[in-house]
Formats: structure tokens, C-alpha cells, sequence
């Protein structure tokens, strides 16, 4: 009967001892603390395995990195116990690379996404020499008293300063910066304070860091400010205050379906920093419609009855940049109130007054709404303005607006009318 009980313990005691070293062993891997579920366990036991990754990733920072095109390294078949290579521990740290980037493939685990890890662009080479030419933009002469300067900060902003170009009489300007710069470098390295010392070991450190920009300015004239000089850079100063001459903007309108939208077109102009307005236009042999005398500058560029952000142009001073439109499927919004009788011909003479490059005759009926047509020979054309009340107004640079209101009958052929001739303390005529 002992004999029996012994041979029963035996078996019995071996569980009780199995039990016991896993669970001391379970205990020692939860980092020794005691009673965690079995969940918990496992969740600590991961964090552990995490942290080991991530100590081995920082390691392996320090050694030289695979760069590869096009995919990450072949996996390895039956080695799903591969050490973490170079790259974070944590799938969710991946950096994404814009497209036709070169990508540094690194993996932290099997079946992890590659990391990519985007090549900055190489630094700024400042020039041994930039030169260039600085004149007036209307004449193309030289401006007496004006200066280029190559202006440089430190990466985060908290120095900088400039230098000025050596200036000739015909306008040209040079400028050596290299040499200048790096005993700039060195020169602001010795006085540098401990903030700056923690961030730049040598002068060369401080040299590489610095950022460049160039300025050319003159008095009465707007400055120009530009991103780094490239070693050619030519400068053209506006006068300030002048209104710069118009430009033109062509607008090729179509249906949904494709077609050419015929006839007269209303169109919506704005801008984020001037007053807004609404012209028409007739369209041209070529189907297209021409809006001359906008203001250079951003418009937005609207089809009147489409409700959307329009087509952004850059109209230049004194050119003519091109914009597509959709015309909405209900047509446009016309204006209820503006003159709406048979179109006909309409010639506008300035008589007695003069008007230089830029000027306009617009035919407004009302603020802000108008047809537009350009100056030529002392007068202003219009092909085919509605019968009805309008006041014509003469637009030009430089220039106070002169205005005057007729009635257009209905009827064929051409009407010609005429501004009235100034009399004494009005504006003499330009």
C-alpha cells in the first residue's frame, strides 16, 4: 500500500514542480513584479521584446547604411528570427519619400513596411562671383544711387546681417561673396555665445549653415527681394506709386460638352488684393474672347453664373496670358438692370484729350460692370454695345479718369460719340 502511494506522489509532485518553475519563470519575465493576468504578461513581455529592437536599431545607426533603388532587401527564407536591421523598431515611424525619390530600404521585423528615408537636396553652393545689371524698368536706363545686397541668416533665423555689391556707372554690379563669407564665418564664430557654440563646432559649421537671399532697391523705386543669386542676376526696379501698364487676358470658353460658347461673355474678375469687376466681351474670329486693360497681377478669372473659384491667371504688365473657362449649363448670369437693346457700333473719340501707352475707354453700366477697349489713334471702338444708358470712362496710367454719360439709340450703323472738351479748372489734358 506505501509502495502504491509513493508511485502516485512521484508523478503527481513532477506536475507540481513543472508548475512551479514556469511560474517563477513567468514572474522573473514580467520584470519581477508580482500577480499580473495572463494578458498583462504577454503585453509586458512584447514591450521588452520592443525595447530590446529599438536598442539594437540605435546601435546599428552608427554603421554605414545600404542604399538600394527600387525595393527592400530579398527576405531570407526560413529566418523568421532575423535581427532588427537598420531602421525604427515601430512600423507606425516609417517616413514616406515623394515620388522618384532614391529610398534607404531598412526593415525593423519580418513582414514590416520598408522605411524611406528621403535624401536631402544638397546644400546651396554660394558662387565665387555673382554680377548683374540693374536698371529702371520703363526706360532700361541706370538708376543713380542704387544697391544690391546679398543678405544671409543662420538656419533657425537668430543671425544675420549683409553685403553691399560694387556698383557701376551703366548699372552693372558685382559681387564676390565666397572669400568675404567665410571670414564673415569665422569672424562671427569667435564671438559667438554658448547657445551658438552647442551648434556649431567650427567656423565651416557655421558657414554650411548660412542661408542667402539678394535684395536691389533704390530710392523711389520698389525693392526687389529674391531667393539665392544664381551667378547671373538681373535687376528691373518699378517707380513707386506707378500704375503699372494693363495687360490682357484671352479666354478660350466652351460648353460641357466641348463647343465653343458663341457671342458675348461675362466674365468675373478677383483678386486677393484689389478691388474686384465684371466685363464683357464679344468674341473673335478665332472663337476666343479678349479682356484687355486687366490690371498685372493674380486674378481669378470666373465665369459669370458658375459659382466656383474660377481659373487663376499672373497677368503681366503689358501682356496677354491665356485662361480656359466652362460656361455653367444654365448660361450666365447677366445683369438685369444693364442696357439691353440692339447691340450696335460704337466709336468713342477722345477729342482734346491725350492718353499715353495703357489707356482704355470702359463703357460701364454701372460701377464695376462694363465692356473695355483699347485706345488707338485718339479713340476707342466698340463692335457692339447693347441700345441703352452708358457712361464712358478714359482710363491710363498716371492719369485722373475722365468721364462722361450718352444715351446709345437703337438702331444700324455706326454711332460716334465724344468726350466733352475740358474747360478752365478742369484737369488739363494729358
Amino acid at each position: 500500500m506505501e509502495a502504491s502511494r509513493i508511485r502516485l506522489l512521484v508523478p503527481v509532485g513532477g506536475v507540481v514542480l513543472f508548475a512551479a518553475g514556469f511560474l517563477l519563470g513567468w514572474w522573473a519575465g514580467s520584470g519581477g513584479t508580482a500577480g499580473p493576468g495572463r494578458g498583462e504578461g504577454i503585453a509586458a513581455g512584447a514591450a521588452s521584446s520592443r525595447r530590446a529592437a529599438a536598442q539594437a536599431t540605435v546601435r546599428r545607426r552608427e554603421e554605414p547604411a545600404g542604399f538600394r533603388e527600387g525595393g527592400p532587401p530579398a527576405a531570407k527564407e526560413g529566418d523568421p528570427g532575423e535581427e532588427p536591421k537598420e531602421g525604427p523598431a515601430d512600423p507606425g515611424d516609417w517616413e514616406k519619400a515623394p515620388a522618384g525619390v532614391g529610398t534607404r530600404w531598412t526593415e525593423s521585423s519580418r513582414g514590416a513596411a520598408p522605411a524611406r528615408a528621403v535624401e536631402p537636396p544638397p546644400p546651396y553652393a554660394l558662387p565665387e562671383t555673382i554680377r548683374g545689371r540693374l536698371v529702371d524698368a520703363l526706360t532700361g536706363k541706370p538708376i543713380p544711387g542704387a544697391g544690391v545686397s546679398l543678405l544671409w541668416q543662420t538656419n533657425d533665423g537668430t543671425l544675420g546681417g549683409g553685403m553691399s555689391a560694387e556698383m557701376a556707372e551703366d548699372g552693372s554690379w558685382t559681387l564676390d561673396p565666397r572669400d568675404t563669407m567665410r571670414r564673415q564665418a569665422e569672424s562671427m564664430f569667435r564671438g559667438l555665445d554658448e547657445y551658438h557654440r552647442r551648434q556649431y563646432a567650427t567656423p565651416e559649421d557655421l558657414f554650411a549653415d548660412l542661408e542667402y537671399g539678394i535684395r536691389a532697391s533704390a530710392k523711389g523705386y520698389e525693392t526687389v527681394e529674391g531667393p539665392e543669386p544664381g551667378e547671373e542676376t538681373d535687376f528691373r526696379l518699378v517707380p513707386e506709386g506707378r500704375d503699372r501698364l494693363p495687360g490682357a487676358v484671352r479666354v478660350d470658353a466652351r460648353w460641357s460638352d466641348g463647343s465653343r460658347y458663341p457671342g458675348r461673355l461675362l466674365v468675373r474678375f478677383s483678386s486677393p488684393d484689389r478691388e474686384g469687376f465684371s466685363q464683357w466681351a464679344l468674341s473673335e474670329s478665332d472663337g476666343t474672347f479678349l479682356f484687355p486693360g486687366v490690371p498685372s497681377g493674380p486674378w481669378s478669372v470666373i465665369a459669370a453664373g458658375k459659382h466656383c473659384t474660377g481659373v487663376d491667371v499672373r497677368v503681366s504688365e503689358a501682356g496677354e496670358v491665356r485662361a480656359s473657362l466652362r460656361v455653367p449649363r444654365k448660361g450666365l448670369e447677366e445683369d438685369e438692370h444693364a442696357p439691353s437693346g440692339d447691340p450696335r457700333e460704337v466709336a468713342v473719340s477722345l477729342g482734346d484729350l491725350r492718353a499715353g501707352a495703357g489707356a482704355s475707354v470702359r463703357a460701364e453700366a454701372r460701377k464695376g460692370l462694363f465692356f473695355r477697349s483699347e485706345v488707338v489713334a485718339g479713340g476707342a471702338f466698340f463692335p457692339g454695345l447693347p441700345a441703352g444708358r452708358w457712361e464712358f470712362v478714359l482710363q491710363a496710367p498716371e492719369q485722373e479718369e475722365a468721364r462722361f454719360q450718352a444715351e446709345v439709340a437703337a438702331g444700324s450703323g455706326r454711332l460716334t460719340l465724344r468726350f466733352p472738351p475740358h474747360t478752365t479748372g478742369d484737369a488739363p489734358p494729358r
